[in-house]
């Protein structure tokens, strides 16, 4: 079970909070967490939806939650620039397919929530100032865990606790941590990510089978985005043997250097949660080998919220590897007429415990994946397995020398004049543009053979018409040079402009909506 992974042994785990200036033991949080037991005995349904933040008061919520056997619905905080009323809606949607009926929060988010008809809204704080009363009967932990929404509406994912378990276990068995070798991690827990791989694996690993004791360092996705370079400065400070990141985040801290840091004590980089570029990762290593940033550190891996997390990864030690796309007939696959962005990085092998296999006759083909970490069912009732017990990811790959490879998302490739083209990649080529922001970039086709970009400027004030013409039209260039196919139409729009997800994902599907009338020759930059 769950919650024997994570109970406090003789040589604590330590949780340190820099940006709050908190430190406490897992033994500490573990006692502090009782008081849920106590609040969730007067309420008639386990069910509660928790806005999930990296801060100590929800860390305690959340593991008191995991002690205590509640059904746990994971929702993240409303990302800077998303419109207010799409969030409240979010949550709306999420409590009422995992049947909350009441949302828990750091108290500073309650003025920030819009109104969620029918659910009732209490603070971290007031959980844990519960006194008195039994703490009932424990029931096994249940997570309910939301896709991301960025091109359908987020469909969330019940998750039992050996299920999470499993999970757990076998990314132990991948990382294998050594003793006294501790994790530092910005990730949300919001996100299965920043939850199981950095959190509750880390708090396992900590555990007397392993590390036996170490420090879990717990950064703010907000003060990274202040200040990326205290991501790495906390690393060193702290020796972390363990990180995690998606790729987007490297380049951020290459653009402001941490400056003056040891990392030789940083093992394993754990890469993941959007496409992983080989040439990100080399530079980085470049950028930071001086400061004893090693060529095995970086673990490119590949996982899902309906496998609870990981289900490939490259092995602490190896180094990481990348490969052309094998040659495809199948146009529908995505091998066949991809150029400029054919290199594709290797997520490594499935962990222990996890199967998978590429469908179809070609070498490249929609993977599929069967263990006992794949959920049974989403939170409304539909199947995630077939029959058989195999999860078809909707992600199209190949398997090379017992390595995965993904290139993208089934659903995010286009038929543009004859050649696919997959979502990521012209987003990639377009955020690469000076004065385009990277993260807010979205490919959308809203009609047969056609591609409309919608895209932020990374500064509102000061640009004119005749500058963001000029960046429509590099970005153009750049698709048709490095991917053989032009843009019909490249929209530019002011910072906070772009539709994203709660965790901030650019919300495809709201972006295809809008342009959905729109048709070839139409006006505009």
């Amino acid at each position: 079970m769950l919650v024997d992974l994570l109970t406090p042994g003789t040589r604590e785990v330590r949780l340190r909070f820099p940006d709050e200036g908190v430190d406490l033991t897992l033994g500490e949080v573990w006692r502090r967490g009782a008081a849920v037991g106590r609040w969730s005995s007067t309420r008639s349904s386990r069910a509660v939806a928790m806005v999930l933040t990296n801060s100590a008061t929800c860390v305690t919520v959340l593991v008191g939650g995991i002690v205590h056997g509640l059904h746990l619905v994971s929702l993240p905080p409303p990302w800077p620039g998303v419109d207010a009323h799409w969030y409240g809606e979010f949550v709306a949607t999420c409590c009422r397919q995992a049947g909350a009926e009441v949302l828990a929060v750091d108290a500073h988010h309650l003025p920030l929530l819009p109104p969620v008809p029918g659910i009732a809204v209490t603070s971290f704080e007031e959980v844990l100032a519960r006194r008195g009363g039994g703490e009932g009967e424990r029931e096994p932990f249940v997570l309910t865990q939301f896709t991301s929404g960025s091109t359908t509406d987020p469909k969330g994912v019940v998750l039992d606790e050996p299920t999470i378990a499993s999970n757990v276990r076998a990314i132990l068995e991948w990382l294998r941590p050594e003793r006294g070798a501790g994790a530092c991690s910005w990730l949300p827990l919001s996100h299965d990510m920043g939850l199981i791989g950095m959190f509750l694996s880390a708090l396992a690993g900590g555990g007397r089978d392993w590390a036996n004791g170490s420090d879990v360092v717990i950064l703010t996705p907000e003060g990274f985005r202040r200040d990326p370079r205290r991501w790495l400065q906390a690393c060193a400070a702290y020796r972390s043997a363990v990180t995690a990141t998606p790729t987007f985040a490297l380049d951020m801290v290459m653009r402001r250097p941490a400056g003056e840091v040891d990392l030789s004590a940083l093992r394993t980089c754990i890469v993941g949660a959007e496409p992983v570029r080989a040439e990100t990762l080399r530079r980085f290593e470049r950028v930071y080998r001086a400061q004893g940033f090693g060529q095995e550190t970086f673990s490119p891996a590949y996982g899902l919220a309906e496998c609870t997390l990981a289900v490939a990864g490259v092995a602490p030690g190896d180094r990481w590897c990348s490969r052309p796309v094998p040659p495809c007939t199948d146009s529908g696959v995505g091998g066949a007429g991809r150029v400029g962005e054919a290199i594709v990085v290797s997520c490594g092998r499935p962990l222990p415990g996890v199967e998978v296999r590429v469908a179809g006759s070609e070498p490249v083909g929609t993977v599929a994946v069967r263990a006992r970490s794949v959920a049974r069912a989403y939170a409304d009732g539909a199947p995630v397995v077939t029959e058989g017990g195999w999860f078809s990811t909707g992600d199209i790959g190949w398997l090379e020398d017992g390595q995965l490879y993904v290139i993208g998302r089934r659903d995010d490739l286009f038929r543009v004049a004859g050649r696919n083209v997959h979502a990521v990649d012209v987003e990639q080529v377009v955020g690469e543009v000076p004065g385009i922001r990277p993260s807010r970039v979205a490919a959308v086709q809203p009609g047969a053979d056609t591609l409309v970009v919608m895209a932020e400027i990374e500064r509102s004030g000061g640009v004119g018409d005749r500058q963001i013409r000029r960046m429509a039209d590099q970005a153009r260039r750049e698709v048709a040079r490095r991917l053989g196919v032009s843009p019909d139409l490249v929209i530019l729009v002011p910072r906070g402009r772009l539709p994203v997800t709660a965790s901030g994902k650019p919300r495809r599907g709201a972006v295809r909506q809008a342009m959905a009338g729109y048709r070839p020759g139409d006006d505009g930059c």
